[in-house]
């Protein structure tokens, strides 16, 4: 007996379940694509290129948004479970973040409100030692720039380009 298995290339990729996952879970391509940072002609390409290689329509579209049909009904618990395994197998080979991280927090700002930033931050990042400065913006650039400050709130007009480092 001879078995003939064909092993063509899978083009089902993580890119086209994550955007029907996201425009299932939002509801609209437009709300999708800003979720994925896409645009929204991107995501209708990669829904298009979807249904096309299932042969299968995944949504109704209607003025008010996009609904799964029967078939997007059953692709959709299995796209994210798929999704789900893919970020567990990530993450088993992921390094935990740990280590410390300086912050520069203006003055002005309400201590109780970072309190609680930080404290979830703790939680979610445990091995992480956040280590906080606070004072006057202005110097905060420059601290990040020579090495003393890992990253900073900056408060008032002046630099916008997000610059800054993390050895997180």
């Amino acid at each position: 007996m001879v078995v003939i298995m064909n092993f063509e290339r899978l083009e089902l990729n993580s890119d086209l379940l994550q955007a029907f996952a996201a425009i299932a879970s939002t509801g609209h391509l437009t709300h999708a694509a800003d979720q994925l940072l896409r645009t929204q002609s991107a995501r209708s390409v990669q829904l298009k290129k979807l249904e096309d290689m299932l042969g299968a329509r995944l949504f109704h579209r209607s003025p008010k948004g996009m609904i799964l049909t029967a078939e997007g009904d059953k692709l959709l618990p299995l796209a994210q479970n798929i999704l789900s395994q893919m970020h567990r197998a990530q993450a088993m080979f992921q390094a935990p973040l740990r280590g410390p991280l300086r912050i520069g927090i203006p003055d002005h700002y309400d201590d109780m409100v970072f309190e609680d930033v930080l404290m979830a931050f703790r939680r979610i990042l445990p091995e992480v030692d956040v280590f906080t400065q606070s004072g006057c913006s202005f110097g905060f650039p420059q601290a990040i720039a020579e090495g003393r400050l890992d990253f900073a709130v900056v408060a008032g007009p002046g630099r916008q380009d997000g610059i800054g480092r993390a050895h997180v």
